[in-house]
């Protein structure tokens, strides 16, 4: 990843480039997770041509190809125009928001209740299975510490929750609460 960082970086900085809102302050072009790739820019036409030309040079000097199967543009605002210019030169189709990604919810927004639902789901359907089985005490506590404790410390250090959000967090305590004193 650090020859395609210094490749983003020389086409960035000899290229038209022009950097995503939220990431100009930082200079952030990219970031990487397990074996996925963010590139992250404004969408206009000659940052993204500089982009397809960073990945072909990329290409050229490692081998290493992105797989157009596994692509998806998303767009944060942008007029329509823009979008089919973009999509036309790079042949890669949109995807929209709201979208998971290793089981946290990504938004072009601010969390909202809605998308953190799914942790109350995973919550309620883990107490389930758990409640019909013959527990002790000590086995109650250490599966609410060391399992639901971790679903939820999981989001919190991944997402940013919001005071709205945190209404949910009084839900899951009750659940928690009534799975362990047994109501």
């Amino acid at each position: 990843m650090e020859v395609l960082q210094s490749v983003l970086t020389i086409f960035r900085k000899n290229c038209h480039y022009r950097f995503h809102h939220f990431c100009e302050e930082e200079r952030i072009t990219h970031l990487c997770f397990a074996d996925h790739l963010f590139l992250l820019a404004h969408a206009d036409v000659d940052t993204i041509n500089t982009i397809e030309g960073a990945l072909n040079y990329f290409f050229d000097i490692t081998g290493l190809m992105i797989n157009e199967d596994k692509i998806s543009v998303f767009y944060g605002g942008d007029d329509d125009d823009t979008k089919v210019q973009i999509q036309n030169n790079m042949g890669i189709s949109e995807c929209l928001f709201p979208i998971q990604y290793l089981g946290i919810p990504l938004t072009a927004r601010q969390i909202q209740i809605v998308h953190c639902r799914p942790l109350i789901k995973k919550v309620k359907n883990v107490i389930m299975v758990w409640a019909v089985k013959k527990l002790s005490y000590a086995g109650i506590i250490e599966l609410v510490d060391n399992i639901v404790m971790g679903f939820i410390g999981y989001w919190s250090q991944q997402i940013v929750l919001s005071k709205k959000v945190m209404i949910l967090m009084k839900e899951l305590e009750t659940l928690i609460h009534n799975f362990i004193w047994g109501s």
